[in-house]
């Protein structure tokens, strides 16, 4: 057995490169444990990499410290919205349906994006215990595959999990006007997340999130000045006329919105927000 980090890092990844793809504890079995202090994990890559334990320990302590913060309620109203997922949470669990198609199982008040990749209490839904689980495998794998590229979110249409590039990713819009992908229970999550990272995101133009009858007042406009105080008024009024948050929504759910068919929005070539809406006036 390797007497040090290096050495056993390298007789792994060897064993990696000649047998294929292998857990840590199928590597471990093979060659035996690391070095005291050490610890073997999968770099994420297809391979594996070495990690100190005592580093892996103080990540998980300012993880769970970060988190603490985020559960914290702010405000008096984001106590008052979380109490709410919660007791529905409860009610949803204590219904014969939920608890016959469960069998037994609790429904979660949980965050729409984890904690740990930017989430917060002001965006919580109810899950169910088989959403739930879908969800969390979904994360782990791409939180895993992608690290911080990507946000796993819900989207707030058709109420699936939905993969949004880390880049284009506000949480003050509809996850379904946003780019990325949905993956519905029953998919094959390896081959969702292929699709994801094979698939050229662009961002969402400010046109596209307007309502129809939104893009008609922009059109009456008789200045850009006009134009400008609609735009405002709109993003206030939330774009796409939704709350832009569901702490203010009487239901968990918010909705309201168009459905949105493409699983990404396009951007087209010599396209902008202020070229639309010069050809929107005319």
């Amino acid at each position: 057995m390797a007497s040090y980090a290096p050495e056993y890092r390298k007789q792994a990844r060897d064993l990696v490169a000649e047998k294929g793809r292998m857990t840590p504890t199928e590597i471990i079995k093979e060659i035996g444990n690391p070095p005291p202090g050490i610890r073997l994990k999968s770099d994420g890559r297809g391979s594996v990499t070495t990690e100190p334990i005592d580093k892996r320990r103080a990540r998980r302590e300012k993880a769970e410290i970060k988190r603490s913060k985020a559960v914290k309620p702010k405000t008096e109203g984001e106590a008052a919205y979380m109490r709410q997922i919660q007791r529905q949470a409860k009610a949803q669990s204590q219904s014969t349906e939920a608890q016959f198609v469960s069998g037994g199982r609790p429904s979660i008040a949980e965050h729409d994006v984890r904690v740990a990749s930017g989430g917060s209490s002001e965006f919580m839904s109810v899950s169910d215990p088989e959403f739930k689980l879908h969800k969390d495998k979904i994360e782990d794998a791409a939180y895993r595959k992608f690290g911080e590229k990507v946000v796993v979110d819900i989207d707030n249409v058709s109420g699936d999990v939905r993969l949004i590039p880390a880049q284009y990713h506000n949480k003050f819009q509809p996850t379904s006007q946003q780019p990325g992908i949905d993956i519905p229970m029953g998919t094959d999550i390896d081959k969702a997340l292929n699709k994801f990272a094979s698939t050229k995101f662009k961002p969402t133009r400010l046109i596209d999130q307007f309502t129809p009858a939104q893009r008609r007042l922009l059109a009456r406009a008789q200045n850009y000045q006009e134009k400008d105080d609609l735009i405002t008024r709109f993003k206030q009024e939330g774009i796409g006329s939704n709350p832009l948050s569901p702490l203010n929504q009487d239901s968990a759910a918010y909705g309201g919105i168009e459905s949105q068919t493409n699983e990404y929005a396009p951007t087209l070539p010599g396209s902008s927000p202020l070229a639309d809406l010069i050809r929107l006036a005319n």
